[in-house]
């Protein structure tokens, strides 16, 4: 997992990424310091391919399970690495273009998790907020 994050940082500052750094840069107003410290990346399809065999694990019942989402590499290609007392425990990947949000007349999350565990997933979501219930506004204050 280290080295695909590597792997999407570089990625980022190619051609292929650069759509993704556009977004950093220009929608979000991020630096190329803050961009590099937080370790971002761009995730394409063939990497997210690669990827996918890492994320496989047995659920209490022994079934087999894959927290990485198919459309990793797609519609969600902003990677940020999640870390936890310094060891890589998985990815929150987002959407940067809200039109590929809609599958099947329904609407997706801006972000997907994939962790190395359902256990992981359950303890390191997203600033911590998955299942809220939000107002009718859909506003959050963090």
């Amino acid at each position: 997992m280290e080295k695909a994050a590597s792997a999407m940082q570089r990625e980022l500052l190619t051609d292929a990424g650069k759509e993704v750094a556009a977004y950093l840069r220009n929608v979000r107003g991020y630096g190329e310091d803050f961009i590099e410290g937080a370790a971002l990346g761009y995730v394409s399809k063939e990497m997210a391919d690669r990827l996918r065999p890492l994320f496989s694990y047995k659920d209490s019942t022994g079934a087999e399970r894959n927290s990485f989402n198919r459309d990793i590499g797609t519609v969600y290609q902003l990677a940020i690495p999640y870390r936890s007392a310094g060891r890589l425990r998985g990815f929150v990947f987002r959407c940067i273009d809200e039109s590929l949000l809609t599958k099947d007349g329904k609407r997706m999350g801006k972000y997907v998790d994939a962790f190395i565990s359902g256990k992981e997933s359950k303890n390191y979501h997203l600033f911590g907020l998955t299942g809220l219930r939000l107002t009718q506004a859909r506003d959050i204050t963090i």
